[in-house]
């Protein structure tokens, strides 16, 4: 394999692995639980979450911009793209009825509806001095996950950390099949913005031709783990 098709396997191996939580058994049921400390990657400046409890996704689960949003083309393809990553159109009622009474010791967690986007700019301009701060909220009193972002860019580092914080309950429907469901902790609090400007990748692809299609995908990894820069090294004058 070619370095630059081990540095994408690096990365995406590396945010597969930080992205997988313990499995934890009651009875018939598999919930995937969170732990703080190694949930996320990149590491936020600061996250609490409630590791004991979880609440579901509603079955309308949908990620909308909060009205005082300006029009952000950028913020529309972001939505877009993360949309399909919290399974909302796998979750039956039946599956909701199950995370809710396994979502905590009360068995009386609501469901997560959506989540709210507010953008402070419609800029769109990529640089290392773009602002990609953001915070998410879910507290127990609210149905609707809160993401303050910079930001398209910082909307998007948000939703990222937001999915990596999904999980699931899973259930023997019968003897030859299971239900599942997507979840969320009981309450979540993260505070990020990046320690370093500059994240990124160097590739030698004037050395080590790849093709089209792994550089592509070598992208979309550095994506899903905040990395803004990739470099590309074409040719060696000798």
């Amino acid at each position: 394999m070619s370095h630059v098709g081990n540095a994408a396997a690096a990365t995406a191996a590396a945010a597969l692995l930080l992205c997988t939580g313990g499995v934890v058994s009651a009875a018939a049921t598999t919930t995937t639980m969170k732990s703080t400390t190694d949930v996320v990657f990149p590491i936020p400046q600061s996250i609490s979450l409630a590791e004991s409890a979880t609440r579901p996704l509603s079955p309308s689960f949908s990620i909308t911009k909060a009205p005082s949003v300006p029009s952000c083309p950028h913020l529309d393809s972001v939505i877009q793209r993360y949309t399909p990553l919290f399974g909302s159109s796998s979750v039956g009622t039946e599956n909701l009825a199950l995370a809710n009474a396994t979502s905590g010791d009360d068995g009386d967690a609501s469901p997560v509806t959506g989540v709210v986007v507010n953008v402070e700019s419609p800029s769109y301009d990529l640089t290392p001095d773009t602002n990609t701060s953001y915070t998410v909220s879910l507290h127990g009193s609210t149905d609707t996950v809160t993401i303050d972002a910079a930001t398209s860019f910082g909307a998007m580092y948000a939703l990222e950390t937001l999915t990596q914080l999904l999980g699931s309950a899973t259930t023997e429907a019968s003897s030859s099949s299971t239900t599942t469901t997507m979840t969320l902790p009981e309450s979540v609090n993260v505070v990020d913005h990046p320690s370093l400007n500059y994240r990124g990748l160097t590739m030698d692809v004037g050395r080590r031709i790849s093709p089209i299609g792994l550089l592509q995908k070598t992208v979309q990894a550095m994506s899903y783990v905040c990395s803004m820069h990739a470099c590309m090294h074409v040719r060696c004058l000798h």
